[in-house]
């Protein structure tokens, strides 16, 4: 521990125990040199403090030679001199030397290092380690060893009952960065990231997608959306809009909400617009002809789910 040594050395000013108890709170790393090693670890000194690295706080690259038959402390004999970045782990002061701590870790520092490295956006490989009720750690590839949190809304477009439905212990997994926080060393990522948005696809790819799992299942098992009737009636009762026609049906592959959902496809279409709807698996196709523009279609669209949904379809 930090003045562990406990000998008759001036108690540090108060000051520099500020500075170093600022840097323990916000997580930033503090530069230190190695003055020394027992056989629990390192001696260093970092902004005019005395301070001891546990060695289960140590690198694995320190450790390394220990595990291949060099004794620890003979290892870390031969670190005096260097200069190391660390993170503070315990740092309190009190006016007796037994009352001061001072505790930093450099495996943390690698693992807030490796953090700091991950932008938005990155895919990154690992293995998941963990399945909770809330999303599943995956441990990723590399070191120091880093574990990413992938909560339950990244793992799918479906809606899953449990984060085990998407994924299992020991299943290896690409996923997308969504944050990284070095100060806390946590990493967010994302699985659903990797495929495509299917909110975002356009109607022909939904229904080309829809389509390859009717050919596996049957047409048969397709049936109609529930609600799509009530849908027709209510469009149909807007003034400007002539008439609501069925276009293409079928079942996507994913689950992309359980209750009614009708979407406004982004698409052109001739003499008006055309929507889709979708319920569990199902997805229906509507053609909307009207002299309406898209904001006043956008509103009747919201009164017909509206209607829907107090019909309990």
């Amino acid at each position: 521990k930090g003045d562990a040594e406990g000998d008759a050395e001036a108690p540090a000013p108060p000051r520099e125990w500020a500075a170093t108890t600022a840097a323990a709170e916000s997580g930033e790393l503090v530069a230190a040199k190695v003055t020394g090693a027992n056989a629990g670890g390192l001696l260093v000194r970092a902004g005019g403090l005395r301070g001891f690295v546990p060695s289960s706080q140590l690198a694995s690259a320190r450790t390394a030679g220990a595990n291949a038959g060099v004794e620890l402390a003979d290892a870390l004999a031969r670190c005096a001199g260097e200069e190391v970045r660390l993170r503070v782990l315990t740092c309190t002061w009190g006016p007796g030397s037994k009352e001061k701590t001072f505790v930093l870790s450099e495996r943390e520092a690698e693992r807030a290092q490796r953090v700091a490295a991950l932008q938005p956006g990155d895919e990154v490989e690992g293995v998941v380690a963990k399945v909770a009720d809330y999303g599943a750690f995956v441990a990723l590839d590399g070191e120091p060893p880093l574990t990413a949190l992938c909560h339950v809304s990244e793992l799918s477009y479906e809606a899953l009952r449990h984060p085990s439905d998407a994924v299992r212990e020991g299943e290896r997994l690409r996923v997308r960065v969504l944050t990284a926080e070095p100060r806390r060393c946590r990493v967010n990522v994302s699985l659903k990231a990797m495929a495509a948005d299917p909110l975002l696809m356009t109607l022909d790819e939904v229904f080309e997608e829809a389509a390859d799992v009717g050919n596996a299942v049957g047409a048969e098992a397709v049936g109609d959306v529930p609600g799509v009737e009530l849908v027709r009636a209510s469009l149909e009762a807007v003034e400007g809009i002539q008439r609501v026609s069925l276009g293409r049906s079928g079942i996507e592959q994913k689950v992309v909400s359980q209750d009614f959902e009708l979407w406004l496809a982004k698409e052109p279409a001739p003499n008006g617009f055309n929507l889709l709807a979708r319920a569990g698996r199902q997805v229906q196709e509507l053609c909307v002809e009207t002299t309406l523009g898209k904001d006043a279609v956008r509103e009747a669209v919201k009164d017909a789910t509206a209607a829907v949904k107090a019909g309990g379809a």
